[in-house]
C-alpha cells in the first residue's frame, strides 16, 4: 500500500476508543486490539477501508489487519495486535485513499483489557510477531 492518494474532507470531531477483544478466525478465537472511530458517516463502498496509526512524517505507519464499517455507518473498527503503540495520529480511508485524520492520542492504558486468565487456552494472541510470522508463511 504505498500509493496512497490524499483526500482530506472537513470532518466532524472522530471521537476514537479500542479495546481488546476476542474474533473468530479460521474456526479460532484470536485476541485482538479493536479501536473505533466514531462521530462520521463512514458508508459502505466497493473497497476496503483501512485505518493506520502514524509514527512520524517519514511514512512509518502501523496499517491495520483488517477493518470494516458498522452496519448503521457510524464507526470504523480496525483490528490491530495487540502490542501496537499508539501515536498521535491516525488516518483512515478506503481503498488507497485517506480521507480523514483523527489526531487525539488514545493513552494504551485507556484501553479496556480483557482478563487473559479467563480466555480459552486455545486463544491466539496476535501480536506484531505473529502477524509478521503469518505474512512470511503467505497467509493473512
Amino acid at each position: 500500500m504505498k500509493d496512497i492518494d490524499f483526500i482530506y474532507k472537513p470532518t466532524p470531531k472522530i471521537k476514537l476508543s479500542g479495546k481488546e477483544v476476542i474474533k473468530i478466525i479460521n474456526d479460532k478465537p484470536h485476541l485482538l486490539l479493536r479501536l473505533e472511530l466514531s462521530g462520521d458517516y463512514f458508508p459502505h463502498l466497493d473497497r476496503p477501508p483501512f485505518v493506520r496509526i502514524m509514527y512520524s512524517r517519514k511514512n512509518n505507519f502501523e496499517l491495520c489487519w483488517f477493518a470494516n464499517v458498522s452496519d448503521d455507518n457510524r464507526s470504523i473498527y480496525a483490528y490491530f495486535p495487540i502490542d501496537c503503540k499508539m501515536a498521535s495520529r491516525i488516518e483512515y480511508g478506503y481503498g488507497n485513499e485517506v480521507i480523514g485524520k483523527v489526531t487525539e492520542k488514545i493513552a494504551e492504558d485507556r484501553f479496556e483489557k480483557l482478563n487473559k486468565k479467563k480466555l480459552e487456552k486455545s486463544t491466539v494472541s496476535v501480536t506484531q510477531r505473529y502477524l509478521s510470522r503469518m505474512m512470511k508463511k503467505g497467509r493473512r
